[in-house]
């Protein structure tokens, strides 16, 4: 009987002490991300990263998305690492339909143009081969998506950072 209870306990001890190591790693993660987040400046300058990276997300340029994000954030002093983060809303999910409705946004200011051309022709020809027409539509319409969007959840961002800092303030 006394076998058999040390044997429980021991497991049970063991499965506690695999589970400690891994909120010791959480708890340094978290210090660190805390640490880092203080870095990037006053929430002004955080909101001003978030937009920034926000606009230049909505830009069909693969690639240099994050480059231009973080060249702009230097030019009007907002968060570098929140301008990288706020490109992320075009991924390989988002990226089709945030691109067809720019698109669509730069038809409906330009009037109509040549329909948006299915994946087949895009994977063939490529994107910007398929004429200025189609390109000018694109870019404004992702300037347009990009600027109110930027204002949008950049402007978003401040108000909860500065609500955040009055509720720990006043609590």
């Amino acid at each position: 009987m006394i076998e058999l209870f040390r044997s429980r306990f021991n497991r049970a001890r063991h499965r506690l002490g695999s589970q400690r190591p891994r909120r010791r790693w959480q708890r340094r993660l978290r210090a660190y991300l805390r640490w880092l987040w203080s870095r990037e400046g006053s929430h002004g300058q955080q909101a001003r990263g978030l937009a920034v990276g926000i606009f230049t997300g909505c830009y069909p340029f693969f690639g240099l998305q994050i480059l231009l994000g973080v060249g702009l954030a230097s030019l009007v002093r907002g968060s570098h690492i929140l301008a990288a983060a706020g490109t992320w809303i075009s991924n390989p999910l988002t990226s089709l339909p945030l691109y067809w409705f720019n698109y669509q946004v730069g038809s409906w200011l330009l009037g109509p143009g040549p329909g948006f051309p299915s994946l087949q022709q895009v994977q063939e020809s490529g994107l910007w081969d398929l004429g200025l027409a189609f390109s000018g539509r694109l870019m404004l319409g992702s300037t347009v998506v990009g600027l109110l969007s930027a204002m949008a959840v950049g402007g978003l961002y401040w108000w909860w950072m500065r609500r955040r800092q009055r509720n720990r303030l006043h609590p």
